[in-house]
Parts: structure tokens; sequence; C-alpha cells
């Protein structure tokens, strides 16, 4: 089963790794974090719009605003159709609006470092490729045409490059496609069911998931240092470690693990050292 947070929650997972220990720092933020009643209305507008089957408008999304700070992404298959286009709502609840209206699966979006744009994969070939869309516009554009597919992008820190993962048959492979041409690089890993890259703030590492042995529930958390081509096992443990990010200062990784016998989020060194639970 797969955990999934509220924002209230990741801003509180964000002020932990930024080592904030007041209490009362927590509380005001959990207060600010409430819907706001505009965006109650908005929320129940939009359901009582799904349940009595009325036709989805032209994605039309609300200007950031209100809560201040950038728009959150996320997926919903809310649309009666049952499709699952990607959304954006103000950290404080207000400006929920959708920026995609598909029938095909539209999913995994990213920013861009610059906020301009966003990264996400949609199946509206017949295969998982990676497409953009300007903020402002909103018209999806084509950047990977991969036969083997292409998902989980992260967005290398000067917004030139998105690295994604690509299966083969016996090693898989960490690639990067050239935003503005669309060239694709590709680096051949000795591992396999290689998911989830995250691009380090310094851009000189990936840290992926991998199987380490045949069985699906053995994952572990590694590093691959660009520059050495030097590749590490991270968490190097029983158990399911998975979907690794960055904090923003690089020196820590997060990650969801089943080590515990439920799914929590862990938080270490990234160098692998002091794993610590978050959640538990």
């Amino acid at each position: 089963m797969r955990l999934f947070l509220p924002s209230g929650m990741l801003l509180v997972l964000a002020l932990l790794l930024a080592g904030c220990a007041d209490l009362s720092a927590l509380n005001t933020v959990l207060e600010q974090i409430q819907p706001t009643p505009n965006a109650t209305a908005a929320a129940s507008a939009l359901q009582a719009a799904a349940q009595a089957g009325s036709p989805t408008a032209t994605p039309l999304p609300t200007p950031a605003g209100g809560g201040g700070g950038t728009p959150l992404l996320f997926v919903s298959n809310r649309d009666p159709a049952g499709t699952t286009d990607i959304y954006q709502i103000n950290p404080d609840g207000s400006g929920l609006s959708r920026l995609t209206n598909d029938p095909a699966s539209d999913s995994d979006p990213r920013w861009s470092p610059s906020r301009r744009r966003i990264a996400f994969v949609s199946t509206r070939t017949g295969t998982s490729q990676i497409y953009l869309m300007s903020t402002g516009e909103y018209q999806p554009m084509q950047l990977t045409d991969h036969a083997a597919g292409a998902v989980s992008p992260s967005w290398a820190p000067d917004g030139n490059q998105i690295v994604f993962t690509e299966p083969g048959p016996d090693n898989d492979a960490i690639l990067f496609v050239d935003v503005a041409s669309g060239e694709v690089a590709r680096r051949s890993l000795e591992l396999t069911g290689v998911a989830h890259p995250a691009w380090s703030p310094d851009g000189g590492v990936i840290a992926f998931s991998a199987l380490v042995s045949e069985q699906s529930d053995n994952r572990d958390v590694f590093s691959l240092e660009l520059a050495s081509d030097v590749q590490v096992n991270l968490t190097n443990r029983p158990g399911r470690d998975d979907r690794p990010d960055w904090s923003p200062d690089g020196r820590r990784l997060v990650f969801d693990t089943d080590r515990d016998g439920d799914e929590n989020i862990y938080v270490m060194q990234a160098n692998g050292t002091l794993q610590t639970p978050l959640t538990i």
C-alpha cells in the first residue's frame, strides 16, 4: 500500500528537515494550512459537479495567491470518467484548478527549478512518455518518444535536463534528456528495477531505488555520483526502501520504507548514515 501524505504533513516534514524544533512554529504552520472558506467552497462545487456528471471544462488554472508560495501539484481521478489528471492548489487550500484534461492517464508532475514549467508523464501516445507545459499556457508538449517508455522525471538544478529510467533485459539504465533539443544520453547500471531518480540540488548526484535481489520486496536506495560514476547502496538492509528525495540543502535524503512492518518515512544523511524514522 502506497503512503500518500496531505500537504500539511509535507510542510511539517519540510520543517523537520530544515532542523526546526520549535513546537510553536509547527503550531503556527498547522494553523495556516487550514483550508480557507473559498477553498472549501471550490472543493464542494467541484465534487457536486462530479456527482452530477456534468462535463468538465477546459483547464483554466487559477493564479497562485492567497497562501503565497508555489502551488502544490497533485494527481486526481475525481473526473466522472475516472481518468487521472494534473491539478494544482495553493498552500492555503485556495486556487484549486485542473491543468490537464485528457482521456489518457497523466501523472508524476514536477515543477522545474524556475517554477515556469511542469514535467509530467502521460500515456496519451499509448506508452508512458514525458511531457512539458509552461505555466500560463498549460499546453502539453511531448518531450520524449522512447520505445521503452519514460517515467519518474526529475529536473536538473539548472532546468536544462531531465533524468528518467529505462528497463533493460538484464540491467536497467538512467537516461538524461536535454529539454531544449530532446537528445538523450544513457548510463547503464548493473541493477534491475531502477526507479524514482532524484537529482541532487548541487547537480552532482542522482539518488534512486533499485532491486537488490530478484524479490520485488527487497529494494534499497542508491546514489550515483555523476563525475566519478561511483555507485553506492545507501540503505543496504532488508525491506523495501523507495522514492528518495533531497532536502533543499542536499545534505539529507527522505525515503519511504516498510522495514518496520508498515509504510513509514525515514530521513538519512546523504552518505546513508543516521537513518531515522519521521513517521512510525
